[in-house]
């Protein structure tokens, strides 16, 4: 029985070490890519603009524009596939996009300024394992990817928060991987970003999506 327990701490260790591995070639990958990225979190700017989720009508269109943003981009880079197309109805349930490469994949967030993450809403399901998931966390004001798996380090279990509806990380989450850099891509700071934030971001309006929609009628 102790040697069966030993050889899965064992699994559950290479696993987490593979994991580790790919994320750090991911976060490589991106520093290498400074035009896509860049353009990337522009889109990211033009998003938080036009869909503030303040607004509670624009916090589904918001998170999933972003998600898309970041899968488009990965798949400029490395081939990335959106896990939601596969479906007719609904959505994947736990992860958003999957790297071909070693078919790894990974649950997509943002958050403006590192407030409470949804991580699963429970829908009709009694139980939730949330322990193998990769998360990619874009923290949109620290210009910051954060890409971890949930079981890289039993820490990341202290800001989990349960209730009837969804599992959540708490806010402290982006506190704690802010001090952590193997997690951590920075999203560049150059001409392109600046000149947009000062020339163009000003200028771009608020949309009420449910208006322009209804006139579509």
């Amino acid at each position: 029985m102790k040697s069966v327990i030993k050889l899965q701490a064992l699994f559950r260790g290479n696993k987490s070490r593979h994991n580790l591995n790919f994320n750090s070639k991911l976060i490589g990958l991106l520093n290498k890519n400074n035009v896509i990225m860049s353009h990337c979190y522009i889109k990211i700017l033009k998003i938080l603009k036009k869909y503030p989720p303040a607004k509670n009508e624009n916090k589904f269109i918001y998170g999933k524009l972003i998600e898309n943003t970041l899968i488009n981009a990965f798949n400029q880079i490395i081939k990335c596939q959106d896990l939601d197309v596969l479906h007719t109805v609904g959505s994947e349930y736990k992860y958003d996009c999957r790297f071909r490469f070693l078919m790894k994949a990974f649950s997509i967030k943002a958050s403006k300024s590192g407030g409470t993450v949804t991580i699963i809403n429970k829908r009709n399901r009694a139980e939730h394992d949330i322990s193998q998931i990769s998360f990619i966390l874009c923290h949109i004001k620290n210009k910051s990817l954060y890409i971890f798996n949930h079981d890289d380090t039993e820490d990341f279990e202290r800001y989990v928060k349960y209730d009837g509806a969804a599992i959540h990380y708490k806010s402290g989450i982006f506190t704690y991987l802010k001090k952590h850099n193997q997690f951590i891509y920075k999203f560049p700071e150059n001409d392109i970003i600046t000149e947009f934030i000062d020339n163009k971001l000003p200028y771009i309006e608020v949309e009420d999506i449910y208006t322009r929609l209804y006139n579509e009628l």
